[in-house]
C-alpha cells in the first residue's frame, strides 16, 4: 500500500530519474554525431540511420513521461475524488494498479532500444573509419 504522499513522489520520481540520464546520453550521441560527419559536411548512411535512432529516442522519451505521467495524474485524481467522497479526505492509502505503468514501460524500452541501437550504429561507423 501506499499513501497519497508516497504515490505523488513516485510519480514526481517517474519522469526526473529516466529523463535525466538518457537525455544526456541522447545529447551525447547527437554531439557525436555532428564530430563523425565526413569532410564535404555530409554524413555516411550509417550516421543518418543513427540519428533516426536518436530522433526515436527523444520522441519515446516525451512519451514515455507524458504517458506515465498523465495515467498517474488521471488514476490519482480519481481516486482523491473516491476518497473524498467516502471519507471527505484524500489523505489516505492508494492501491496503485501496475497494469497502469504498461504503456510508460513500453515507451521505456523503446526508448531504452533506439538509444543503444543508435549507439551501436556510431560504434560501427568509428570500427569502419578505423579499418579505411
Amino acid at each position: 500500500m501506499s499513501s497519497n504522499k508516497e504515490i505523488w513522489e513516485s510519480y514526481t520520481r517517474y519522469t526526473k530519474d529516466l529523463t535525466e540520464y538518457s537525455r544526456k546520453l541522447g545529447f551525447a550521441g547527437v554531439a557525436i554525431f555532428w564530430i563523425l560527419k565526413n569532410p564535404d559536411g555530409s554524413f555516411s548512411v550509417l550516421m543518418k540511420i543513427a540519428l533516426i535512432f536518436f530522433i526515436l529516442f527523444f520522441v519515446f522519451d516525451i512519451a514515455q513521461s507524458y504517458v506515465g505521467s498523465r495515467r498517474r495524474l488521471e488514476w490519482n485524481q480519481s481516486e482523491e475524488q473516491k476518497m473524498f467522497a467516502k471519507y471527505e479526505t484524500i489523505d489516505g492509502e492508494y492501491h496503485w494498479p501496475r497494469e497502469l505503468d504498461i504503456p510508460a514501460q513500453r515507451y521505456f524500452r523503446l526508448k531504452v532500444g533506439a538509444l543503444i541501437s543508435a549507439y551501436s550504429l556510431i560504434v560501427a561507423e568509428m570500427m569502419l573509419r578505423f579499418v579505411q
